[in-house]
């Protein structure tokens, strides 16, 4: 009979040669001494549970980062928003309801040009919003006389907050 295309002599054989002291492989030495297994798989543990961690870290940074980049950009939209419900109000002749809503744009960059650095705005758009945030005034004197001015005017901020923020990528800060 033979196993493993071994002769039952030549079994017996390797299998004494296991045996032998002199020839034991090295993980059998860690495996007869607990201490030293024990010691092992904390080791082996520590180690999976260090790049475990590592890797949550990292995906909750790059979450965080994310997550970040979109409330900047919802700050962007809402105050195009804001801005367009302001023209279209004021195309329908609705000048009190266009004075609040362009009262919002201007309370909402008035905001992002107080946080400068923490700022949505590059430093290039923060200029050109502070100019829009000069527009305020005359904006709100036509809109209380109902004066057909406020159309171009809000047309020519919403032209311009356009142009400003076209192909917006937000500011990535590094926190």
């Amino acid at each position: 009979m033979k196993v493993n295309n071994l002769g039952i002599s030549e079994f017996a054989n390797a299998t004494t040669q296991l045996t032998d002291p002199k020839t034991k492989f090295k993980i059998r030495k860690i495996v007869s001494n607990p201490e030293k297994l024990w010691f092992f798989l904390t080791l082996i543990l520590t180690f999976w549970l260090v790049i475990v961690f590592i890797l949550f870290y990292w995906f909750q940074s790059e979450n965080t980062r994310s997550q970040k980049n979109y409330q900047r950009e919802l700050i962007i939209k809402d105050l195009e928003t804001s801005i367009s419900n302001a023209v279209i109000d004021v195309n329908r002749n609705d000048f009190e309801l266009a004075r609040q809503t362009s009262s919002e744009f201007f309370g909402g960059l008035d905001k992002e040009i107080t946080l400068d650095n923490e700022s949505v705005f590059n430093a290039d758009q923060l200029t050109l919003m502070k100019s829009l945030v000069d527009k305020r005034v005359s904006l709100n004197q036509f809109l209380a006389e109902k004066n057909p001015k406020a159309r171009d005017e809000l047309v020519q901020i919403w032209e311009a907050y356009q142009k400003a923020t076209k192909g917006f990528q937000p500011v990535n800060r590094e926190s």
